[in-house]
This record gives C-alpha cells, sequence and structure tokens, in this order.
C-alpha cells in the first residue's frame, strides 16, 4: 500500500509534434544514461527494465490495440508500466484509452426540459423571491413521478409548512389536486432542531449547518433504495453564508460526495436565490446570490426571471451545462391555478430573451399594448402600423381607429392618416 497522492504516469506524447531545426540530429541518436534508455525518435523515456517495446499492454491487460485507433500518428512505441492505484488515494491514475474502451455507453437521460437537469447531474436554479421557484420545482418533480413511475422523487422542503403547502394545492370545494404516489416531501420538524440551537453559544450558525447537513444525508440514506431524484428548497438553509467562497466550496465538495457515495446514480436539484438586480437587465450566471463555487462546481445552472411588466409570466435561461451546449433561446411561462394542477407554470414556448416581451404580446394579440421600455423603437412602431393596417382592412374609421388603440399623440393621428390616404391611393389605383 503506498501513501502518494498521486499516481503518476508517463507516456509517449504520440502527437507528431515537430521539433526545432537545430535539435533534428540530435533526435535520430539514442543514448543510455544512468539506467534510463532515451528514445529521443518519439521523446519518451522509460527505464530499461526490459519492456517489450514492440507488444505494450495496456494498463488493463488487454495487449495491443489496431494501430489505426491512434490516428496517422501511430502508436506510441514505449509506455511505462502504470503502478496499481490504491482506494485510499483521492486522485486516482488510468490510461484513458484504455477506460474509454472499457468503460460502458453514457447516455444522458435528460430529467427536465431537454437536458437542464439530467440523471446523475447537480442542477441550481436560481431566481428572485417569490417569482414562483418553489412552484416550479414542486412541478417538475410531480411530472418526473408521473413520467417515471418505478422510481420515486424526494423533495426537501425548507420553505413552506404544511398549510402553506396544502393552500397551494386546495381546491375551491375544498378537494386537493392529485400527485403521483412516487412523489415525496420532507419536511423539517423545526422542535427537534431547537436544541441544537441552544447547544453552542459560540458559533451556533456553523453548528446548526451542520446538523442539517446530517439530517439531509441521514434522509437520503433512509430512502437510498427508493428515491433517485432529489430537490431541495433552498440552498440558503443549508449554507446561510453562501458569500463566503470557502464554505461555499465546502458545501459543493458535501454535495458532490453525496451523490459519489450512492454510485453517482442520485440527482440533486438546489434552489438559491438572487439578490435584487435590474429587472430589465439579461440573465447571467453572476446573478446567483453566493459565491461563484456554487455555479463553477454545478453541472448544469438555470436561471429563472419575472418578464418585466407582465408580473404574470416568467422565463427560465440555461446558462450552463456540462454535457451538451446550452441553448441560446429561454423558454416562457405563465403562472396559474386551476382545479386540475393547481398553482403551476404553463409553458407558451421559446423564444431569445431580448425578445420576451414580443413574444408575449405576439400569442395575447395586444402588441400595441407592449410597454416602451420592452421595445425598440421600431418594434412599438411596426407593431402599431400593423394594428392600424388590420383596422383599416376590416374598414374602421380614424375615429374608431384611434380610440380602440388610445392614440392620443400627434403622430399616432398622423399614422392612421397615412395609412388611410395609402388606401385611398390603392384605391383608385384599381379604378384607373
Amino acid at each position: 500500500m503506498t501513501d502518494n497522492l498521486f499516481n503518476v504516469c508517463v507516456t509517449g506524447d504520440g502527437i507528431g509534434n515537430v521539433q526545432p531545426q537545430e535539435a533534428e540530429e540530435a533526435s535520430l541518436v539514442n543514448s543510455t544514461e544512468s539506467g534510463r534508455e532515451i528514445n529521443r525518435d518519439n521523446r519518451v523515456e522509460v527505464e530499461s527494465n526490459g519492456i517489450d517495446n514492440e507488444h505494450i499492454a495496456d494498463s488493463d491487460g488487454s495487449g495491443p490495440a489496431d494501430s489505426g485507433q491512434f490516428g496517422q500518428f501511430g502508436r506510441p512505441e514505449t509506455v511505462q508500466v502504470l503502478p496499481a492505484n490504491d482506494e485510499s488515494d483521492f486522485l486516482q491514475c488510468r490510461q484513458v484509452s484504455s477506460m474509454l474502451r472499457s468503460s460502458p455507453k453514457v447516455v444522458i437521460e435528460s430529467l427536465f426540459h431537454d437536458g437542464m437537469w439530467y440523471k446523475g447531474g447537480i442542477c441550481f436554479l436560481f431566481g428572485d423571491t417569490g417569482i414562483g421557484k418553489t412552484t416550479l420545482a414542486t412541478q417538475i418533480g410531480r411530472d418526473l413521478g408521473y413520467l417515471m413511475p418505478d422510481d420515486y422523487v424526494g423533495y426537501i422542503d425548507f420553505e413552506n409548512d404544511d398549510n402553506e403547502f396544502v393552500l397551494r394545492y386546495q381546491k375551491e370545494d375544498g378537494g386537493v389536486i392529485e400527485f403521483p404516489p412516487n412523489f415525496l416531501r420532507f419536511n423539517p420538524n423545526w422542535a427537534n432542531a431547537s436544541r441544537y440551537l441552544k447547544s453552542s453559544e459560540s458559533g451556533k450558525s456553523a453548528y446548526f449547518e451542520t446538523y442539517l447537513k446530517q439530517e439531509v444525508k441521514k434522509a437520503v440514506e433512509k430512502t437510498k433504495d427508493l428515491v433517485d431524484y432529489f430537490i431541495v428548497d433552498n440552498v440558503s438553509m443549508l449554507i446561510p453564508d453562501g458569500e463566503n467562497t470557502q464554505k461555499a466550496t465546502e458545501f459543493m465538495i458535501w454535495l458532490k460526495q453525496l451523490k459519489a457515495s450512492y454510485g453517482n446514480q442520485k440527482s440533486f436539484m438546489v434552489l438559491a436565490h438572487t439578490p435584487k438586480v435590474n429587472k430589465y437587465a439579461l440573465l447571467d450566471a453572476n446573478q446567483m446570490a453566493g459565491s461563484k463555487s456554487f455555479h463553477k462546481y454545478t453541472n448544469t445552472l438555470i436561471g429563472m426571471k419575472r418578464v418585466p411588466d407582465y408580473p404574470e409570466y416568467m422565463y427560465l435561461g440555461e446558462l450552463k451545462n456540462r454535457v451538451k451546449e446550452e441553448s441560446q433561446e429561454v423558454v416562457v411561462y405563465k403562472r396559474v391555478k386551476d382545479d386540475v394542477l393547481g398553482l403551476h407554470f404553463e409553458e407558451l414556448g421559446p423564444c431569445k430573451e431580448n425578445l420576451v416581451p414580443n413574444f408575449i404580446c405576439s400569442l395575447s394579440d395586444n402588441a400595441h399594448l407592449m410597454p416602451a421600455s420592452s421595445q425598440t423603437v421600431y418594434d412599438r412602431k411596426k407593431a402599431v402600423d400593423d394594428k392600424i393596417a388590420s383596422m383599416l382592412n376590416d374598414d374602421m374609421t380614424e375615429d374608431e381607429i384611434v380610440a380602440a388603440l388610445n392614440l392620443n399623440s400627434r403622430s399616432r393621428v398622423r399614422t392612421v392618416k397615412m395609412h388611410m390616404r395609402k388606401q385611398g391611393m390603392q384605391l383608385l389605383s384599381k379604378i384607373g
């Protein structure tokens, strides 16, 4: 058994690097120095220990592979035998080619919206207070429960007590919204936690954080044979001092260890807040509250934002994804409540983030009411002009158009007259 932190592997570069002209002659010379054989043609240094340079075995003992897999440069002529990995080592060294051939095929299974959160991954979902993160996360968990009836979803809810949760999913007649039986909710018994807050006068916050993480780990362990997907609402409870880079990094290490202890088969979505930002600013990863360590070490990152001047609408943006290219469009939703799904978000479709207000108005046929702050001058003029043209085709008069569109400025009246003159000219042209 070895105490080394690193297992070092020295291999031929095999990449066909061209050496400087002045070193060309030296590259043709093989020399022996201090018991080492230096093969300068391949720029690889190996021990003179009788290794058969013509038949190189991979670290897994599978033997030489076809030279074709190494491309136009061919297989490196010599490879040092790798030392065995010790299970106690943190960093495990493996030959890349051997690892790729021996590993099973990896298939990314999407859990939410085309891989924004995928199976075996850690996802952070952040947004402003009150925007609907809990509503959306509950909806994601419920949908997963229906789509995967053999798997269980666990919602660890530090945000809402039972009464608040019931109010969200209670019908007008007193009935309740249906949830799949494999959707579980973990809610805290704060009475049991009070003694941990009183047990340490100094550093009680850190002590309580440790207690909460232990309880989360215990919940995962208790349901390890049932629950594969966990939603944690939210990170501020587990690590109140999220601005502290060291604490945030330690939390992410803890979360990765928790996932790895179950063979990386557990999936986690963690909800987070965002500080107050300009409501017209585009989504950005740095808007998430806390240290950058959160979004630096997560697998995927989703931003959630209200649509300015349209409080019932919001959209999601994919800001990071380790397994695929991030989408260049956001997904727009509308918050609704009914007796079928309760409080939930209805997906309206994708669009460019800077065109979300236009997209909403195109669905509701209220483009002429779009607020000026959300449009360019061209967009506002075109929306009004298109509406006027449509009304003119319906034989509406100037006064009717001005009243219908609430056009009080002289510029809007002139626009109407311009369209009427244009229509008159077209009519004269047809008569002529």
